[in-house]
């Protein structure tokens, strides 16, 4: 099953916001990002509603936070953290350090 036919109006419209803001030069994070790389959590809106909410729950805004791994997705990309293993997070929640 395809994620984007699963998807609301409103998290369609925040993903088309995020690929504008991403063109207008963001420091956000590569989706490459190798393990080790640090990056901060400073966009807590970003992202669709359940990786918001995962968010709220595990991160806090500022903080610097390593990688360890990405998963490139069709319509977002995971991202795994040392620091709270197994518990995926939106890439378009973080800048890089």
């Amino acid at each position: 099953m395809n994620e984007q036919n699963n998807l609301t109006e409103q998290e369609k419209a925040v993903g088309f916001e995020q690929q504008v803001s991403l063109q207008k030069g963001d420091t956000r994070m590569d989706i490459y990002s190798p393990e080790g790389t640090k990056v901060i959590f400073n966009h807590p809106q970003s992202g669709y509603n359940h990786h918001i909410e995962t968010a709220k729950k595990h991160l806090e805004v500022g903080k610097e936070y390593t990688v360890d791994h990405t998963y490139v997705g069709d319509w977002h990309t995971d991202v795994y953290l040392k620091e709270i293993p197994e518990v995926a997070f939106n890439s378009v929640m973080f800048d890089e350090a």
